[in-house]
């Protein structure tokens, strides 16, 4: 079930004044009460929010109501989680260990992926998108796209790297 619906049932369902009520009857302290019905993280109580603020502009579009109950609701900024990066002697450790699997045919292969993940400082969806074409050996550069922010950049080829990228 997609979380937009299972937002829209809880508005059905979990409605505090009843999911008879009439819309125009719809205060904001209800929207608040509904609200605080769930202990939602961040990313949740966005969604959420987004779903009641959307279904009650859909009335005032629709001329049922003058304005939103839900207009006054915002967002809570997402904590940015705390990332901890391997030291370079734990990235070789990690590797190593990859490439030590005795029960993985594709050791080899994954701990080159990694490898080339760590030293060329690319996530995985712009690492898997890369083609040949984007890789120019002859000026040492790989030239990507970032997905998340939907922007081309270029990277340089550190010696490190250009072993794993002659394999290709």
């Amino acid at each position: 079930m997609s979380e937009k619906l299972s937002s829209s049932k809880r508005i059905k369902n979990d409605w505090p004044t009843g999911k008879l009520t009439q819309v125009g009857k719809i205060k904001p302290s209800d929207v608040d009460l509904w609200l605080s019905r769930y202990g939602f993280g961040s990313a949740f109580r966005k969604l959420h929010i987004s779903c009641v603020q959307e279904v009650f502009d859909a009335a005032v579009r629709d001329r049922l109501i003058t304005a939103s109950p839900a207009a006054h609701l915002r967002s809570a900024k997402r904590e940015k989680p705390i990332r901890l990066t391997p030291t370079f002697e734990q990235f070789k450790a990690i590797i190593a260990d990859v490439r030590g699997e005795v029960f993985n045919a594709d050791a080899e292969d994954s701990a080159d992926f990694l490898e080339f993940l760590g030293l060329a400082g690319l996530g995985q969806a712009e690492a898997s998108s890369l083609t040949r074409f984007d890789i120019d050996l002859d000026a040492g550069r790989i030239i990507t796209y970032r997905h998340k922010t939907s922007t081309g950049f270029t990277i340089p080829i550190f010696p490190q790297v250009r072993p794993l990228l002659e394999r290709l």
